[in-house]
């Protein structure tokens, strides 16, 4: 599957590979999420992969995303952290409770109107939300970080 259910975030986190092991960068993203509410957070290779439980902590920068996924690769002598995360059962459920109502009240354009509402608006804050994560991580990682024009 593709965008709208899977976003990524890639950039070079300006960081000197010989300065800071893999694995230490990695424990650092892992501690961010143990922090944040993620759930089921297992690391393989050069992987963290995460759970996010919807309604535990709505202040979570995690929340309204289903999982999520950051890996480290070494890149001309530079690390490049990749975020991806998926947001399938927002989509999912949205979409069927507007189904419910458009068909309960005969109107298919309060369906219409709310899936722009719930749906489009939530894939919006659910993609800026993750921007500002992936960001806040970055910063943790470096805190010399640069980000780009």
């Amino acid at each position: 599957m593709a965008f709208p259910f899977i976003i990524e975030f890639n950039e070079k986190l300006q960081i000197d590979h010989t300065k800071i092991s893999e694995d230490e960068l990695l424990l650092i993203i892992e501690t961010y999420l143990a922090k944040n509410y993620a759930t089921e957070i297992r690391k393989e290779n050069n992987k963290i992969k995460f759970n996010s439980f919807h309604y535990k902590g709505t202040t979570s920068p995690l929340s309204g995303i289903d999982k999520g996924e950051f890996s480290l690769e070494k890149i001309d002598g530079d690390y490049n952290l990749k975020y991806k995360f998926y947001y399938i059962q927002m989509i999912i459920l949205s979409t069927s409770f507007l189904i419910g109502i458009s068909i309960l009240s005969g109107h298919p354009e309060f369906g219409i109107l709310g899936f722009v509402f719930l749906v489009i608006f939530g894939i919006l804050l659910s993609i800026s939300r993750q921007n500002t994560t992936y960001y806040k991580i970055i910063k943790l990682l470096n805190p010399n970080f640069q980000r780009p024009n």
